[in-house]
């Protein structure tokens, strides 16, 4: 049997780094808990206030009164008014867009231009079979090799929301 208090232990097998890690560690975990402890009984305790001292504190802290803005309802509601007109006057262009017809006459590029923009507003307020149609018109028109990475984006959405995912999926890879 070996006796553990005669066994050597060369000093190479414990590295010093570890030995002085553990050394800063200790050190570093000591500090925080004085600096914590130190800090929750010192820094907490109040000074206490006699009962002049709260009275004066308190009327100090009285200040103006709150006046109110000179507004009535009746102010309110009209701003809310004209901000709701003003938001729907984009909206109701932009339906009206979407529902222009094919104009005559017309060379390629501006019909190509035409279909683009009807679908795009036909997007835009959710009616996504017309933009579908719109785009696919600008599609055929322009042909596929020539056909911009937005227009293959716009029908790759209009796809992708009708929910014809393979159809999106293989414009998407394009």
């Amino acid at each position: 049997m070996i006796d553990v208090k005669k066994t050597f232990c060369p000093s190479h097998s414990i590295p010093p780094k570890v030995d002085s890690l553990s050394s800063i560690l200790i050190f570093c975990i000591l500090f925080s808990l004085i600096v914590i402890i130190s800090g929750a009984l010192f820094g907490c305790a109040p000074k206490q206030m006699t009962l002049d001292e709260a009275v004066q504190t308190t009327i100090s802290m009285r200040g103006k009164s709150f006046v109110p803005p000179p507004r009535s309802i009746d102010n309110i509601l009209d701003v809310i008014a004209i901000d709701s007109t003003k938001a729907a006057l984009p909206v109701k262009e932009i339906v009206k867009r979407s529902k222009t017809e094919v104009p005559l006459n017309a060379t390629k590029n501006e019909l190509i231009q035409f279909y683009i923009s009807r679908g795009e507003a036909a997007f835009g307020i959710g009616f996504f079979g017309q933009s579908r149609e719109d785009f696919q018109k600008a599609y055929e028109l322009v042909g596929p090799e020539k056909a911009s990475d937005r227009l293959i984006d716009l029908l790759a959405s209009s796809e992708l929301n009708i929910q014809n995912y393979e159809k999106a999926a293989t414009l998407f890879t394009i």
